[in-house]
C-alpha cells in the first residue's frame, strides 16, 4: 500500500531523449500517432519528413527516444493534474473544516456573551434589589429616627409640663401646694374668687417638695357660702411659669360640705394649660 501510494504521488521521471534539432521538429510535427504507426506499420511512410525518421535504425532509434521522452512528459503532466486536482479537494476540506471551526468559534462566543449578559443582568438586578433594601432600611432609620426625636420631644416637653397637687389644709389654714412634675415650677400669685394676688418674687415649687400659701380667705369664703346653701364652691386660679419661663394657669375649685359635722375642703382641678398671664395681670 506504501509503494502504491508513492506510485500514487510521486511525479513520473522524464527520460529525456538525446536527439537531433532536426529530427524532434518533425517527431513534434507528426505527433506521437504519426510517429508510431510510421515505426509499426514496416512501410516506407511517402512523407519525406518521415522518410528521414525511418531511413535509418539511428533514427529509428532516435524516434522510438522521442516517444518515450513523450509519453513520461504526459503521464508526469496526468499526475501533475491529478495531484493539483486531489491538492484543491484537501485544501476545500481544509476551508470548510476551518469554516466550521470559525462557525463554532461564534456560537461558543455567543453563547458566552449570553450567559455573561445574564450574570450582568443577575448582578444589575441584585444590586437594583439591594438600592431597594438599603432605601428601605433608610427610610425605616429615617422614621425610627423621626419617631425617636418625637418621643424625645414629647419627653422634653412633659419633663416641662406643669403637675401640681393642690388641698387646704383646714387646720393651719393654708393651701399646700405639691409639685409633682419633673422640673421646677414657679408661683407668681394666686387669685381666690375675685381677690388676685401678686409677688414681685416667685414662691420656687421644686419637684416632690410641699409650699404652702395662705388659705384664710378660701376657707371663710367657703363658710360664708356653706351657711347659705350647705355647699360650697371657691374658685382658686394659680399664676405659674415652668423652668423654660413658659406660662401657665392653673384653675381649681375648692369644694366643701358637712361631713359628719367636720368641716372640709376638696379640690377639683378644671384646667392645668399654657396662657399668658403677664400681660393681663399687670
Amino acid at each position: 500500500m506504501a509503494n502504491g501510494l508513492r506510485r500514487k504521488w510521486w511525479l513520473r521521471k522524464i527520460r529525456k531523449a538525446s536527439i537531433p534539432d532536426a529530427e524532434r521538429d518533425i517527431c513534434e510535427r507528426y505527433g506521437e500517432n504519426a510517429i508510431a504507426l510510421t515505426l509499426a506499420s514496416g512501410y516506407t511512410p511517402r512523407s519525406k519528413d518521415l522518410q528521414v525518421i525511418y531511413h535509418t535504425d539511428e533514427t529509428v532509434q532516435h524516434a522510438r527516444d522521442w516517444l518515450t521522452e513523450s509519453s513520461d512528459s504526459r503521464e508526469r503532466h496526468e499526475q501533475w493534474k491529478s495531484f493539483q486536482e486531489k491538492l484543491v479537494i484537501v485544501l476545500e476540506v481544509v476551508v470548510i473544516v476551518l469554516i466550521a471551526w470559525e462557525i463554532s468559534i461564534s456560537i461558543r462566543q455567543e453563547r458566552e456573551e449570553l450567559q455573561a449578559f445574564a450574570q450582568e443582568r443577575e448582578i444589575w438586578t441584585q444590586m437594583e434589589d439591594s438600592s431597594k433594601a438599603t432605601a428601605s432600611i433608610l427610610t425605616a432609620l429615617q422614621q425610627t429616627t423621626e419617631q425617636m426625636n418625637r418621643a424625645m420631644q414629647e419627653q422634653v416637653a412633659l419633663s416641662y409640663e406643669v403637675a401640681l397637687r393642690v388641698q387646704v389644709n383646714v387646720v393651719d389654714a393654708r393651701l399646700e401646694i405639691t409639685n409633682e412634675g419633673h422640673t421646677r415650677v414657679e408661683l407668681w400669685g394666686a387669685k381666690i374668687a375675685d381677690q388676685m394676688t401678686m409677688q414681685t418674687r416667685p414662691i420656687i415649687l421644686a419637684p416632690g417638695a410641699p409650699q404652702s400659701i395662705p388659705a384664710e380667705s378660701i376657707i371663710v369664703l367657703a363658710q360664708q357660702q356653706m351657711g347659705r346653701r350647705q355647699v360650697a364652691a371657691v374658685p382658686v386660679t394659680l399664676f405659674l411659669k415652668n423652668e423654660k419661663g413658659e406660662e401657665f394657669v392653673g384653675r381649681y375649685v375648692m369644694g366643701g360640705g358637712p361631713l359628719y359635722s367636720v368641716f372640709s375642703l376638696h379640690t377639683e382641678v378644671i384646667s392645668v394649660a399654657p396662657l399668658t398671664w403677664s400681660r393681663k395681670t399687670r
